[in-house]
């Protein structure tokens, strides 16, 4: 089976996705002459995670709910209002726990950084250690080619004396 399907992501459809926060959609798969071949159904759902669009759409929430200013009727402000309030109260909850969130993912960088320069330091001191075993290696292995040397000049004419 071989078929093709469009959606496009308009303004339209990112308002929609606003309003009803989770959209559902079955795609009809077309070969090239229209033929349908097959569906597919999608379920599309709205989630914000960049805190310039999360103020971005708590603006728009609450525009939509407030009162008109050339409403005259004080009853019908103060319920507008109300629901406002209600939704600025339910903000404020969102707000502490996502600094509550902050404040733990701080914490714990925090703790990486920590092991992070304390393993930097051991790198560096095990650097430093192996660099003094290389060094210790390569005098050693100097002092057994003089003594190479040593008995190879004991056994040339030129070496005995």
């Amino acid at each position: 089976m071989h078929g093709s399907a469009n959606r496009l992501m308009t303004q339209n459809f990112i308002t929609k996705m606003r309003r009803n926060k989770v959209i559902d959609e079955t795609l009809k798969f077309n070969d090239g002459e229209e033929k349908e071949v097959g569906q597919i159904s999608m379920y599309f759902k709205l989630h914000i995670e960049a805190l310039e669009d999360k103020i971005y759409e708590d603006v728009w929430e609450i525009e939509k709910i407030y009162y008109d200013p050339f409403l005259q009727d004080e009853a019908e402000i103060l319920r507008q209002l109300d629901k406002v309030e209600k939704v600025l109260s339910k903000k404020q909850k969102e707000y502490v726990e996502s600094l509550e969130k902050y404040d733990v993912r701080t914490e714990a960088m925090w703790g990486l950084a920590v092991d992070l320069a304390m393993l930097r330091k051991q790198k560096d001191d095990m650097d430093e250690y192996n660099h003094k075993l290389w060094a210790k290696y390569n005098q050693l292995r100097n002092v057994n080619d003089v003594h190479i040397q040593i008995d190879v000049l004991s056994t040339t004419v030129e070496g005995v004396y």
